[in-house]
């Protein structure tokens, strides 16, 4: 009947003392003790949070017990507890208690829960010592394993070795400090080494101007006037409404509306010969659902599918089924590589591989083809059987004449 009664007083009240339970109901030191004793099943049983445990524990009769009801969470403890410390400078453990209406023994826990979580916590020692928040980064650092470590040195060499990213300067200097907060291996310490086969004619810098400038209209949906170089190798001026950046087949382009043709088209970025920021904004036409699922301007295969300014080719855009029998050094090499869509290789004996996939452009394939020379023999489609012999006798006439 006693225990009945010191736990409802228990339960009314958001701070008690073994002391004030001692003085309230008379208890002797006996009884006090087994009343402890059962407030600690009470804990196992669920009914009081686990921060009162380590406080039942003790004996001293001045010690704190926390009530059921007003015993807030770990989670919202620690949550409380980072807001505290981000609001201030250093804060002493007592404080950081007071605060959040627990005892200081909790205090370092939450401390390793936020530190677990990803915030470093750095303790100030001495007579106005206590905790402080290292407040140089709003979110939690993020800790990686050691492959997750070694993959974003990898990829660092890799993306500066490219040196195709428009954005390398500010990537650069990022990188660098993330590996240098962390202690990563420094890029310097590598052996990856890329050679480009044929790097770009265009500088980084110019690269860069072109990519920032449409970078900057696609944000703030601004068109620009460029003076584009088309495939016929003639400077035309355009103006035009960039609605995204993007990298194909190793090149950066951007997808916009030109109104000269008042349709979508790509411009190769290398292709920019100039060009001109303009104040007057633009509006998506009707028809461009970026991200839907009927989204008409590249399919899952990254190929285009808007029409092809390739004059040369006739602007022949549709997708194509070839077919190629390989013979030689080729038959082993191209297994390494995907030509197309929906490839398939078929090893017909150690010198002999069919290859099949689904191409687009014309003008693409055909160079494809004819790089191979004669160790490649065009099976299908029957266009490209035809074309190649042109392109042979025109080849041959070339040297004829010499």
């Amino acid at each position: 009947m006693l225990y009945a009664r010191v736990l409802e007083f228990v339960k009314s009240r958001k701070y008690i003392t073994k002391k004030l339970i001692a003085e309230t109901f008379g208890c002797s030191d006996d009884e006090l003790c087994e009343i402890m004793e059962k407030l600690k099943r009470e804990e196992i049983e669920n009914k009081f949070n686990q921060s009162i445990q380590p406080l039942l524990r003790r004996s001293k009769p001045d010690e704190w017990v926390v009530s059921v009801h007003d015993t807030p969470s770990r989670t919202s403890s620690c949550i409380k507890m980072l807001m505290l410390l981000f609001t201030r400078d250093v804060v002493p453990v007592a404080d950081i208690a007071e605060e959040l209406e627990t005892n200081p023994r909790n205090i370092p826990e939450y401390k390793k829960e936020l530190e677990a979580a990803g915030y470093t916590i750095d303790t100030v020692r001495g007579q106005y010592g206590g905790y402080r928040l290292n407040k140089t980064e709003v979110f939690p650092t993020v800790r990686l394993t050691d492959a997750e470590k070694r993959a974003m040195v990898e990829s660092f060499e890799y993306i500066t070795k490219r040196g195709d990213l428009p954005s390398m300067p500010a990537y650069k200097k990022a990188m660098e400090k993330m590996m240098a907060r962390n202690q990563y291996r420094s890029a310097k310490d590598t052996d990856l080494i890329m050679i480009p086969r044929y790097p770009l004619a265009m500088s980084e810098e110019d690269l860069q101007e072109r990519y920032s400038a449409l970078l900057e209209c696609v944000d703030k949906h601004l068109m620009i006037k460029i003076n584009f170089r088309s495939s016929d190798n003639v400077v035309r001026e355009r103006v035009v409404h960039p609605y995204k950046l993007y990298m194909y087949n190793n090149a950066w382009f951007t997808l916009a509306y030109c109104e000269e043709v008042k349709d979508l088209r790509y411009f190769k970025l290398t292709r920019i010969v100039s060009f001109e920021r303009m104040s007057k904004k633009f509006d998506y036409i009707y028809s461009y659902r970026e991200g839907s699922e009927w989204h008409e301007w590249l399919d899952d295969s990254s190929m285009k599918k808007v029409v092809d300014w390739s004059e040369s080719m006739g602007g022949d855009n549709a997708t194509m089924r070839v077919k190629l029998r390989l013979s030689g050094k080729p038959a082993m090499y191209v297994k390494e590589y995907l030509y197309g869509a929906d490839q398939v290789i078929t090893e017909i004996d150690k010198d002999t591989t069919i290859l099949e996939f689904t191409a687009q452009y014309k003008y693409n394939v055909l160079q494809l083809v004819l790089g191979f020379g004669a160790d490649c023999e065009v099976l299908e489609p029957a266009w490209l059987m035809e074309e190649v012999i042109s392109q042979t006798e025109k080849i041959k006439t070339v040297y004829n004449k010499q």
